[in-house]
């Protein structure tokens, strides 16, 4: 998936997409245990949250101690509501495994002026 959007977007080279993809590439690919992604790389969730919901990656439940492959997963995202909305990955037994910022809806309202939560 990086060496798509890298394709696509080669501007992004120097980004956490670029960084992340060489990480990768580096990786000990003979390691089995999760691996923590640097703190650095923020947008590793959105990549991450893109690769399950594609169909593309494996995941396990820390709660449930259980691999899970993507069709067993649901997704629960806020849609359009006044202040923050997130993306929610969830196991079959409603944990969440990957929460990401979706967008932060201002509402402005003639007589209150701007609403940051639900009106």
């Amino acid at each position: 998936m990086l060496h798509k959007v890298l394709h696509e977007s080669p501007h992004l080279a120097g980004t956490d997409e670029g960084e992340l993809l060489n990480w990768v590439k580096n990786r000990d690919e003979t390691l089995t245990d999760a691996t923590d992604v640097p703190e650095l790389w923020w947008r590793f969730e959105f990549i991450a949250d893109e690769l399950v919901r594609s169909g593309k990656a494996k995941t396990r439940c820390q709660k449930c101690n259980e691999s899970l492959n993507t069709d067993q997963l649901q997704t629960d995202d806020d849609t359009g509501k006044a202040g923050w909305n997130f993306n929610r990955i969830i196991c079959p037994q409603g944990h969440n495994l990957l929460v990401t910022e979706g967008m932060h809806l201002m509402i402005h309202n003639k007589n209150r002026g701007i609403s940051h939560g639900t009106a």
